[in-house]
């Protein structure tokens, strides 16, 4: 599904990530464990399109050859992560909308407030703007946004590291488990080994390398 033939990104004179050669297939969950500061954030943005390695070559049929950047392929791959990808001066029921627009999914205005409740959002909060929410409620919606059509490639990096919400950990959780794995190509970057549990594949990466751990199932 997604193949990285010699995958390099250098900025200045330091590599962040160094001849990768990889692929991921739709049916699998990927882990990736490393360190803060191993290079996984940077391959999960190169995996996602959003920057484009300096060497190497990255196939993905879906998507244009040449195209990079943060809108390239919403249709096709999403990426969670600790930045988040909110639109911060549109209320939370919104930014729901919008995300149903961009993955042709329709729900009523109920069916969006029923949703928001079951993560701690009442119609209340869910009136607000998303830039007044707090990190751990910003999480919980970001979540269920990456959900509510899943893409093919779901991309998934870190989200939780410096956040202490069993609530947003559990739901995250409950959310890959429902997964028709057979449609989706699952990546997930981590610094916790407990993800391993649900994988397929296991990576490790260090200084920007990329290194097979072991097969799982």
């Amino acid at each position: 599904m997604i193949k990285l033939a010699e995958v390099s990104y250098k900025h200045a004179e330091t590599y962040s990530v160094r001849n990768i050669s990889v692929v991921f297939e739709k049916g699998r969950f990927y882990t990736i464990l490393g360190a803060s500061g191993s290079g996984k954030s940077t391959l999960a943005a190169i995996l996602a399109r959003i920057v484009k390695p300096t060497e190497g070559r990255y196939d993905f049929k879906y998507v244009k050859k040449n195209k990079y950047g943060k809108n390239t392929s919403t249709s096709q791959i999403s990426l969670l992560r600790t930045k988040l990808n909110h639109f911060e001066n549109h209320t939370v029921v919104e930014n729901i909308e919008i995300q149903n627009a961009f993955s042709g999914t329709k729900q009523t205005k109920r069916q969006i407030l029923a949703m928001l409740a079951e993560i701690g959002i009442d119609e209340k909060m869910a009136a607000k703007k998303v830039i007044t929410l707090r990190q751990n409620m910003r999480i919980r919606l970001a979540i269920i946004k990456l959900f509510v059509k899943p893409t093919p490639v779901i991309i998934i990096d870190s989200p939780l590291a410096s956040l202490d919400d069993q609530f947003a950990q559990e739901l995250l959780e409950n959310k890959i488990a429902l997964l028709d794995k057979r449609q989706h190509c699952l990546i997930y970057f981590s610094e916790d080994n407990d993800i391993i549990k649900r994988s397929d594949e296991v990576y490790g990466m260090n200084r920007g390398r990329l290194l097979f751990v072991r097969y799982t199932i």
